[in-house]
């Protein structure tokens, strides 16, 4: 994952493949929390995929908010119309949300998933997003912390 964070500029496979994984994410992670308790240890593969995943999302999110060579003078639009630096914010926003998962069957599991990704595989162009404001995404560093959880 450390070769994701080296990588110099946004091209339209890294901003799709971090687009398309991030929708799968909020998918898995949807079941995840919503899963009732663990019967056949499916549980235990969905956060052991749900934290590559979000190991790779973390790793690769700076290059999301780089600008590409040949668009520089124009904002970048995902496939979903949102902007880059909405769309990585919104993750960061629930991936801290997720540190307050207190579910019985997966809520440890989930929360040590988070630590890592934001621990060791963030990408320091994201170290700070989630204190800062942005005409795009007005989101407040208090919104993080009394926002409900997703748990």
């Amino acid at each position: 994952m450390s070769l994701l964070r080296k990588v110099p500029a946004q091209t339209a496979g890294s901003l799709a493949a971090w687009d398309g994984l991030l929708s799968r994410w909020s998918e898995s992670i949807d079941l995840l929390t919503t899963a009732k308790e663990d019967e056949g240890g499916s549980n235990g593969s969905m956060v052991a995929e749900a934290a590559s995943v979000t190991g790779f999302l973390c790793s690769l999110g700076g290059v999301c908010l780089m600008s590409s060579a040949p668009t520089a003078g124009k904002q970048d639009v995902t496939a979903g119309g949102q902007t880059p630096m909405r769309n990585v914010r919104r993750f960061l926003q629930r991936l801290l949300q997720l540190l307050q998962c207190d579910l019985l069957n997966v809520g440890a599991e989930v929360r040590a998933m988070v630590k890592e990704g934001l621990g060791q595989e963030l990408n320091p162009t994201l170290y700070a997003l989630p204190t800062a404001r942005c005409p795009c995404c007005p989101i407040s560093p208090s919104a993080f912390i009394a926002a409900p959880s997703y748990c």
